[in-house]
Order: structure tokens, then C-alpha cells, then sequence
């Protein structure tokens, strides 16, 4: 196909191990300027989308979306989580998450010729025969009630309404899974069907919208895989230090879900807890992170 290339370039940062892949950062960079080239000018095709560049264009895109999970490892200090960074810093800081949210228009481009891709099978993964995942229903009723009552839904609530109502509706679900590497393709739609809405909210430092944040990052850690466990956890980590002194009450029990999942104590300024053995250590091996309270 003519947009082959762009599935090729996006596939060599990518070949290499991780540890190979921290080592040749220059030419790393490289293929992925060169692949994200050859993706902008695939989307401007005089040809348009369709059928015949549907599939080298998923794929580019969801290579991109693992791309932007990458982040080096380093201290646990965070000076460089999006909350922490001066609010001129914020929007680019987070772009890491927002950028995903172009995938969902590629998938309305490309609707017509959807049954006809390769990806066809792990769309279908991301929700079930019932439709739980895609639930946008108005109301509270089958909501998590305690992360409901914070984020001020009700009866009356809608996705219209409610800038939380969205975000919620689709964690809930989230979290009666079993998150790890078998649930991934349907944790991972969290990031493509968030609006600007959401990621203004984030951009604001706005508390519950991180709240609801660091409980999809606390489900992302159980996935246990390289390029995605450094991001989560250093974003999770600096959430809960930032949200931990937070003077409504109610905000250090419903933290303690993210706080266990990335192994913080909130009662010693947020301080990383010693000798625990963590499932990315072991060249790995699943998560057996529970959940610090009950849904």
C-alpha cells in the first residue's frame, strides 16, 4: 500500500530492546521525526482516507500513542510531571495523554472500511457484548457512589452537564476488571475517549479531574509493560504528593487507591515506601497490586 512506509519507519524506534532503545536515542529520534513526516502527509493525501491508507495509518497511530508513554528512566523526584511543571509548561507537559484523543477521529474517518481491518478484532476487545464501556447513560446509578459524590454527579447529571460524568462512566467499569496485559485494549480507550473538556481540566490542575486521572494511571501500572509502567507511575506518584494536602476531607480516603497502587505512604509526605518488590523488576511477571478500597 502507498502508505506503507510510514508502518515501516514507525516500527524501527520500536525493534530494539529497551535497554537498546535508551542507547541510541539520536537515531531513534530520527526515525520518529521521519515517521511522523511521512504520517502528516498520509493524512493530507490528495487520495483522502480510505480503505487503501486505513490500516498504515492505525497502525502509525497507535505506535505514536506507545511513543508518547516513553519516558526515561531517572530519580523519583517528578520536577517534570505536568502538575508540578509552572502553568505556561502544563498543556505541553500532559500533551503525552492528550495527544491520544486523535485517534478517535481517525476511527469516525475511517468507520466505513472498519470491518475490513486488520485492527478489527482488538476494537471489538475494548468493549463487550453488552456495551458496559461505552455506557453514557445520565444519572449516578451505577456509578462508583463515593468518586460520584465528590465529583458533584446526580440524577440529573449528563455527559453535557457534568464535565466529570464522562470520565466516570467509563472508569467504573474499568475498575471491576482485572486490570493487567489480558484487559489492556480496554483500559487503554480511557485516553482516546477523553474531550477537550477533560484535558482542559487537567491543564488546570483541577482536583477531581486528577483524581479521576490517577485512578486510570493506578489501572495503567497493572499492565506491567516497559514503555508504559515509567510514565504511569511517575505521574500517579506526583498526583497523589500533589492532591495528598488537599483540605477536603473526603480526598485522602478516595487517594488511597492510586497511593497503594503506586506504593506511597500518604502519612509521610508522599514518600516512595522501602523494600517492596515491584512486579517491573522481575523481567516481568503480573501485578498483584490490590485495590485500597471497595467499589
Amino acid at each position: 500500500p502507498c502508505a506503507l512506509p510510514i508502518y515501516l519507519k514507525y516500527l524501527l524506534p520500536f525493534s530494539a530492546n529497551p535497554i537498546e532503545y535508551r542507547q541510541n536515542a539520536l537515531s531513534e529520534a530520527y526515525h520518529w521525526q521521519r515517521a511522523s513526516h511521512l504520517f502528516r502527509k498520509e493524512l493530507n493525501s490528495p487520495l483522502g482516507l480510505g480503505l487503501q491508507n486505513m490500516d498504515p495509518i492505525l497502525t502509525a497511530s497507535m505506535h505514536l500513542a506507545r511513543q508518547s508513554f516513553l519516558l526515561d528512566d531517572g530519580d523519583l523526584e517528578f520536577p517534570k510531571s505536568f502538575v508540578n511543571v509552572p502553568p505556561e509548561q502544563t498543556a505541553s507537559a500532559v500533551h503525552w495523554f492528550t495527544v491520544q484523543s486523535g485517534i478517535k477521529s481517525l476511527l469516525i474517518a475511517f468507520q466505513p472500511h472498519i470491518p475490513q481491518s486488520i485492527w478489527l478484532p482488538v476494537f471489538r476487545e475494548s468493549d463487550d457484548n453488552r456495551g458496559t464501556f461505552f455506557d453514557e447513560r445520565p444519572g449516578a446509578e451505577g456509578l462508583t457512589p463515593a468518586l460520584a459524590e465528590f465529583c458533584g454527579i446526580t440524577e440529573t447529571s449528563t455527559i453535557v452537564n457534568n464535565p466529570y460524568h464522562a470520565p466516570l462512566r467509563l472508569l467504573t467499569p474499568l475498575l471491576q476488571l482485572e486490570a493487567g496485559i489480558q484487559t489492556f485494549t480496554k483500559l487503554i480507550t480511557f485516553m482516546g475517549r477523553m474531550d477537550a473538556r477533560f484535558h482542559g481540566l487537567l491543564i488546570e490542575k483541577d482536583t477531581r479531574a486528577l483524581l479521576l486521572f490517577s485512578y486510570w494511571l493506578a489501572l495503567m501500572l497493572k499492565v506491567d509493560q516497559w514503555w508504559i509502567v515509567t510514565r504511569v507511575r511517575h505521574e500517579c506518584v506526583a498526583i497523589c504528593r500533589f492532591l495528598r494536602n488537599d483540605p477536603d476531607p473526603r480526598l485522602r480516603t478516595l487517594l488511597e487507591f492510586p497511593a497503594k497502587a503506586c506504593e506511597i505512604d500518604l502519612e509521610t509526605d508522599g514518600h516512595i515506601k522501602p523494600n517492596i518488590q515491584r512486579p517491573w523488576m522481575n523481567n516481568g511477571g503480573a501485578s498483584t497490586m490490590s485495590s485500597a478500597i471497595s467499589f
